[in-house]
């Protein structure tokens, strides 16, 4: 009778421990909604070695590491302000619901630039696709849009098929 009666408090000690580690979804879409927020302030601050650190690896190991990635970013912000575009503002909507695809997390979230082009005001949303490999306590982003979905594969092939990229939408014009 007292193995039966320790059996059952090292078990449930066990389960309590193991629940006790896991987050709830809406504590996981928390933490990777405030990542995607630090990330598209780094954008902001022109912080682009910050900014690549919340890219998803494949793709910044495509581009060449993180510093070659931070600069080619760098040169593609600077060639744009150069006609006349200049990023005012991001903002992140509340993201999908959490996928788990094998030891990963995924979701998905909008993401809404805030640019001046040209002396106009324009609002430009796009997806992203946020992954986690350590349970959700670290999150990087992929930005889906203009990419067919087979590209997206290339650059993540293990992405869950339950992950729906919402379509592309237009730019606004603000003013």
């Amino acid at each position: 009778m007292r193995k039966l009666v320790a059996c059952i408090i090292l078990f449930s000690s066990f389960v309590m421990v193991g629940y006790s580690q896991v987050k709830d979804e809406d504590t996981l879409l928390n933490i990777m909604q405030q990542q995607a927020m630090k990330m598209a302030q780094a954008l902001l601050k022109e912080d682009y070695r910050a900014f690549t650190k919340f890219t998803y690896p494949k793709l910044v190991q495509i581009s060449g590491g993180y510093n070659e990635m931070a600069t080619l970013i760098e040169k593609e912000i600077s060639g744009m302000k150069k006609q006349g575009f200049k990023i005012d503002d991001i903002k992140v909507d509340s993201p999908s619901h959490i996928f788990r695809n094998g030891k990963e997390l995924q979701c998905t979230v909008l993401q809404h630039l805030y640019m001046t082009v040209q002396s106009k005001k324009v609002m430009s949303t796009s997806s992203l696709i946020a992954f986690s490999s350590d349970n959700g306590l670290n999150w990087t982003f992929l930005d889906a849009n203009n990419k067919p979905i087979e590209t997206i594969k290339k650059i993540a092939p293990n992405l869950s098929s339950q992950i729906v990229i919402p379509k592309q939408r237009p730019p606004v014009e603000l003013n």
